[in-house]
């Protein structure tokens, strides 16, 4: 019988008239026919019991996307009474299509600056002695004999901004993402830094300023300082406007700078056609031009 095999201080219970002897979680314990307590079921595996999946995170970049903040303020056909300070990307990208130099020269006569940085970082580049690129080098010689030593564009020296200001924006673009291939060198941003330092002293003074760079990382900094900045295909686009080039000209000259320079991924214009003026049939009246310019005359009122 179930009561005559239990051990004592068993648990027992009552069943069919027998007390017979259960498991700790209450469990009927099984006995032979001589009445000998045999071990417990174990329990059943349920789905429950089985150890909860973790979500799989994916590793984190190690170098996240350089972003660009290229100005939408500015119209296509650009801003005719502003001051321009171009950076050394835009000067090489002229300097890659001798058509373009005296094209370049024309729509901004009397209005186009550089840093004393940019001039120096130009000459570097012309030099044989310098390892570049030798498409750069090229580009780099031929901008600085036409635009820098022909005079075309007036070369601001260091005094003409605040040092403290210039060394904030010097610190913020070396904290900036750098790409795996981008060359790392102690003058690196230089041209940069001194050219922002200079529009916001020409801004500080009321000046229309808009600062010409390629790099991506420039045009954030630049506007957090409220400094519009414009790529080189932009500066096409407004070639293209003042009726120096046609689309298909100057999505040509885009192609031949993106050689010695680049333009970030989203703010390249990818066709010709994304250059074109959308001048109105009368050649005089630009609906979408026209309402930039009334947007900005209200704003300086």
């Amino acid at each position: 019988m179930c009561g005559d095999g239990a051990l004592p201080g068993t648990p027992t219970r009552r069943l069919l008239g027998v007390e017979c002897p259960v498991g700790r979680r209450g469990r009927r314990q099984r006995s032979n026919r001589r009445g000998r307590v045999m071990a417990a079921e174990p329990p059943r595996i349920s789905p429950n019991m089985m150890p909860r999946r973790t979500r799989s995170i994916p590793p984190a970049a190690s170098t996240p996307q350089r972003r660009h903040a290229f100005s939408p303020l500015v119209p296509q056909r650009g801003w005719p009474n502003s001051i321009v300070y171009a950076d050394t990307g835009i000067l090489v990208s002229v300097g890659r299509n001798r058509s373009c130099i005296p094209r370049f020269e024309a729509h901004y006569a009397g209005r186009l600056r550089i840093a004393e940085s940019v001039a120096m970082e130009i000459e570097r580049n012309a030099d044989p002695a310098t390892p570049v690129d030798g498409r750069l080098r090229t580009a780099a010689a031929l901008a600085k004999t036409t635009l820098i030593d022909g005079g075309s564009c007036a070369v601001d020296s260091d005094d003409n901004y605040d040092s403290r200001t210039f060394d904030e924006v010097h610190a913020k673009l070396k904290n900036l993402p750098r790409r795996s291939d981008e060359p790392n060198h102690p003058l690196a941003h230089l041209g940069e830094a001194a050219s922002i330092a200079l529009c916001i002293a020409r801004t500080s003074q009321g000046e229309l300023v808009v600062f010409l760079v390629n790099d991506g990382g420039a045009s954030v900094v630049a506007a957090q300082y409220g400094i519009p900045a414009r790529h080189f295909g932009q500066v096409l686009a407004e070639l293209i406007c003042s009726g120096h080039f046609t689309s298909s000209d100057a999505f040509d000259a885009l192609a031949m700078a993106t050689a010695v320079t680049g333009i970030p991924q989203g703010a390249v214009p990818m066709s010709a056609s994304a250059l074109e003026c959308r001048r109105a049939a009368d050649g005089r009246s630009c609906g979408a031009c026209d309402a930039f310019a009334t947007a900005v005359a209200a704003g300086q009122e």
